[in-house]
């Protein structure tokens, strides 16, 4: 039953038709400090980062009917997906997908993207892996 409703949640907020729209699925319970407005938000490709690095919190949709070109739709487009990244907490998004459809209800195209927003986590420090001293030189380790 929860895979439906998280199915139908999903499809509802990528199919919704309207000319410009945002919206995020959440996923877990926790909740995370909105970025600032300034915040530059980062669009990475999740292959170039290690996966037990970051963490998703959710997916991010927007939706925007194509006025001029279809290259600058798909910047607004992602603008608007890091807005609302930016929102509800997340560091960067990952792995930005795009597509061109045709919206019956406005008889008109749009561009609607998805991406993962993510948390970055910080590395689990390796238990056999000794610090320096906080007072003198650093020791180097022997291989």
């Amino acid at each position: 039953m929860a895979i439906k409703k998280t199915f139908l949640l999903i499809f509802t907020a990528f199919f919704i038709s309207a000319c410009s729209s945002s919206s995020f699925i959440k996923v877990g319970n926790l909740k995370y400090k909105p970025k600032p407005d300034n915040y530059e938000m980062p669009v990475l490709t999740g292959k170039f980062i290690k996966e037990n690095h970051y963490k998703i919190i959710g997916r991010v949709f927007a939706t925007k009917e194509i006025f001029f070109t279809e290259e600058e739709t798909v910047v607004k487009v992602l603008e608007m997906l890091k807005k609302r990244a930016k929102k509800e907490g997340a560091d960067a998004i990952i792995d930005a997908q795009f597509s061109k459809q045709f919206n019956r209800e406005i008889q008109s195209f749009v561009i609607k993207g998805v991406a993962d927003a993510i948390v970055f986590k910080m590395p689990k420090k390796n238990p056999g892996e000794k610090l320096p001293p906080k007072n003198g030189p650093a020791k180097h380790l022997e291989l």
